[in-house]
């Protein structure tokens, strides 16, 4: 079986009916007390939601304090944006669409100037952008066609125009997931070797010293702002449906220790400071006990404790999930 890459966002426009509604999501911070005034939390995490919606297939790119309130809408339309990512100065935002063309685009922090990047036909599929600590690249994955003429996952690094982009190992095929470390010398990625069973890897950005550092089921790595720990996220199978978890490794993949035990967390980001982790987390539809129905934003301290939601939890399961939080690198 070959190993197909995980997309946040897949290339392909739905045939829903989107009804716009508001660009505000009514979002608090759990932890606060009722009866006292809660103190803003005004760093930045940007994420994805399908809010204002009334058909699946679309989302937006938000953004709010990381208290959960002041959430502002960045992007609209009858789209699939997602897979957000700051640049370092945080400037701007790129994200993973399906609009024409297709592949990652860049909106500017305060919503203006949405515009291509890097995009169909120059790559098939690109997604998952991750820029480069000093700014000056992107990596992201994409596909080839093998001589199968099958699609099979890579990696590319581009300059932080679009341009200039080359492979980061030519002769590694079905990786994805792209994570810089801070110095900006090495790559963390997936890849499943055997066609079903995915690690994480890592490698010098001129494609040299490929190491693995896990032996489970591991995806969605993220390096602790000073590099000497990997948040990721393992899994029961490889396709996220039995449950998942947030774990945290030093930077050789020693000392492996479980952060969450919910049904299904996974795509952990970490702060600026490093003191805490944002992730989704999916929980039971209380009537069936069925999980992938309920999507939250949810943030921690970095030893696991303190886990309270950043979302509110919507009163249509089905609808209204947020995903994929990135915090803003800058103040």
């Amino acid at each position: 079986m070959r190993f197909r890459p995980f997309r946040t966002v897949r290339i392909s426009r739905t045939m829903c009916t989107v009804a716009v509604g508001t660009a505000m999501i009514a979002c608090g911070d759990s932890s606060t007390s009722s009866g006292t005034h809660p103190l803003v939390d005004d760093r930045l995490v940007a994420f994805v939601s399908d809010s204002g919606t009334v058909c699946c297939g679309e989302s937006s790119i938000f953004v709010m304090h990381a208290d959960g309130s002041h959430t502002t809408r960045l992007t609209s339309g009858d789209f699939a944006d997602g897979s957000p990512a700051w640049s370092p100065d945080g400037s701007t935002i790129a994200f993973s669409t399906n609009r024409s063309p297709a592949g990652i685009w860049a909106v500017n922090a305060d919503g203006s100037n949405v515009r291509p990047l890097i995009t169909a036909p120059d790559f098939l599929q690109p997604g998952e952008p991750a820029w480069s600590p000093d700014g000056r690249s992107i990596a992201f994955s994409a596909a080839v066609r093998d001589s199968l003429n099958d699609f099979i996952g890579v990696i590319d690094i581009a300059d932080a125009d679009g341009s200039h982009a080359r492979q980061l190992m030519t002769e590694a095929r079905d990786i994805e997931s792209p994570a810089w470390s801070p110095d900006g010398t090495r790559m963390l990625f997936v890849a499943a070797p055997d066609g079903i069973t995915s690690h994480i890897y890592v490698v010098n950005i001129d494609g040299t010293l490929q190491r693995q550092l896990s032996n489970q089921i591991d995806r969605e790595p993220q390096w602790s702002p000073d590099g000497h720990q990997i948040a990721f996220t393992n899994v029961d199978t490889a396709d996220f449906q039995t449950s998942s978890r947030i774990e945290v490794m030093r930077e050789d993949g020693s000392n492996r220790r479980v952060l969450t035990n919910g049904d299904l967390s996974r795509k952990p980001a970490w702060s600026p400071d490093a003191r805490q982790i944002a992730y989704e987390e999916f929980t039971s539809d209380p009537g069936t006990g069925v999980p992938l129905t309920r999507r939250r934003i949810f943030r921690m301290n970095v030893d696991g404790s303190d886990q309270h939601p950043m979302t509110p939890e919507s009163a249509r399961p089905q609808l209204s999930p947020s995903q994929a939080p990135a915090w803003k690198p800058t103040p």
